[in-house]
């Protein structure tokens, strides 16, 4: 997914580790791109994506009251980048866990959270392309992650807006920090379509 514009952050202003990092909110298969905020800038300096400690990575999607998220829609996609064009990418549907640590703080009235890891028959190839990544950087390329999620209502009445806000959480960094903050996605669409890209629940 090529962005253009102010929504992709050069990750070398966080990490001399990492360099890019991208938030993203898919709505059935319509991607809309921002930017990492500023003040997650200092929070993620240290966090590397192939280097941290995998039983500690989390990933948080806050919804409003009346959205939800199907099964296996939110999607990590990590990889390197050479002059704007992926050199190396792999996508892993991660896995909704229970898991209610250190959320207090990103917890807001009338939303609902639900937090993700990396599912436990990903592990190996996940570890893989770590290394694979790091033999790309090695070689010039720059690492990139995205967050990517389909939403749906759980009720037929269409709501005035859809704020979403996407975090990630590792040992790294204190507690959870957002990559995409507060982004109403009904900007983002046609809203004559708006009806079909965001359906009702049929499975959750």
């Amino acid at each position: 997914m090529n962005c253009e514009g102010d929504s992709r952050l050069a990750f070398s202003l966080v990490s001399h580790r990492f360099v890019q990092v991208l938030s993203l909110i898919s709505i059935a298969g319509l991607v809309a791109c921002t930017s990492l905020p500023l003040g997650s800038m200092y929070k993620l300096r240290d966090f590397d994506p192939t280097t941290t400690n995998i039983q500690h990575l989390r990933f948080a999607v806050r919804v409003p009251d009346g959205i939800n998220i199907p099964k296996n829609a939110v999607q990590l996609l990590l990889g390197t980048e050479r002059q704007t064009r992926v050199s190396l990418k792999d996508t892993f549907y991660l896995e909704r866990i229970d898991d209610r640590t250190a959320l207090l703080s990103i917890e807001r009235e009338k939303t609902a959270l639900h937090v993700y890891g990396i599912a436990p028959v990903d592990v190996k190839r996940f570890n893989r392309l770590r290394r694979a990544i790091l033999h790309e950087k090695a070689r010039g390329a720059v690492g990139s992650l995205e967050i990517n999620t389909d939403v749906c209502r759980l009720s037929p009445v269409f709501p005035a807006r859809i704020f979403i806000s996407t975090f990630v959480s590792a040992k790294e960094t204190e507690g959870y920090v957002a990559l995409m903050l507060n982004i109403d996605m009904l900007k983002k669409i046609d809203l004559s379509a708006a009806q079909d890209l965001v359906p009702i629940c049929s499975d959750y």
